[in-house]
């Protein structure tokens, strides 16, 4: 499964991928994380369909998550989004 975190706080990412692997290895799934600090980053590497799963910080310098989501779904329907906004840092 391929995975993408793109987060502006790199502790957040480095956690959240530490619960995945973690999950992953719990479970004997085979997964691939890409890491990203940025909207903009992450749109300038990314291939419709690439990604099962991809976690996005609503909150970021540049273009937020929201934005970011927004231009995924006009080229890709299938992968799954999830909205990393968090009430506490």
């Amino acid at each position: 499964m391929n995975i993408a975190i793109v987060d502006d706080m790199e502790a957040d990412q480095l956690r959240l991928e530490q619960i995945l692997r973690q999950y992953a290895a719990m479970n004997r799934l085979e997964l691939h994380i890409d890491r990203f600090s940025c909207g903009e980053a992450f749109l300038k590497d990314y291939q419709p369909f690439r990604y099962t799963l991809i976690f996005l910080d609503v909150f970021m310098d540049g273009i937020t998550g929201i934005e970011t989501a927004e231009t995924i779904r006009q080229s890709d329907e299938d992968s799954a989004l999830v909205n990393m906004a968090y009430v506490e840092r």
